[in-house]
């Protein structure tokens, strides 16, 4: 999972979840990529604030296989909506350049402009910890993203019922 373009190491290239803690900053024109909740979220946020935003993603707003909790889904979409945030959906990302997003459309290059690229794609379960714990005797249960990519309500729902059966 994630992406895997060129330009993709470039300095003006960050993480949605380093923007949301503080930990990289977006300037000027900025191009989210990724159409899921952080992606929305994100976009509305800078349009909000009056920044100049746009939204690359391969497939449709919200879609990628796994459903999203469908009243957040719908209010972070109409927001999008209302606030005209340009959507470039089912757009596969080919390149980042310093000064663009590289997608294709109706048989051409596109370059969407970006001076910053914020990156909200590919999330990968991370289980190292759950795995080598299993081994030592603690009981160990896993919960969230460890277990596989999902949002908040998913966790929560799942964490509750953990804590209910232990």
């Amino acid at each position: 999972m994630g992406l895997n373009v060129p330009g993709i190491g470039l300095p003006h290239v960050i993480q949605g979840h380093d923007f949301i803690a503080g930990k990289a900053e977006a300037k000027g024109r900025v191009v989210v990529v990724g159409g899921r909740f952080i992606g929305m979220e994100v976009a509305i946020w800078l349009k909000e604030q009056g920044r100049d935003i746009a939204i690359v993603t391969r497939a449709g707003l919200g879609e990628d296989g796994i459903n999203l909790e469908e009243f957040t889904f719908k209010t972070l979409a109409d927001r999008i909506i209302d606030l005209n945030i340009p959507l470039f959906l089912n757009s596969a990302v080919l390149e980042i350049t310093d000064k663009a997003v590289v997608i294709p459309m109706k048989n051409r290059l596109y370059r969407v402009p970006a001076d910053t690229v914020i990156l909200s794609v590919g999330m990968r379960s991370e289980n190292r910890l759950a795995a080598e714990l299993e081994g030592s005797g603690i009981e160990v249960h896993s919960v969230g993203d460890c277990v596989r990519p999902r949002d908040a309500s998913d966790v929560s729902y799942q964490a509750a019922r953990l804590a209910a059966a232990i």
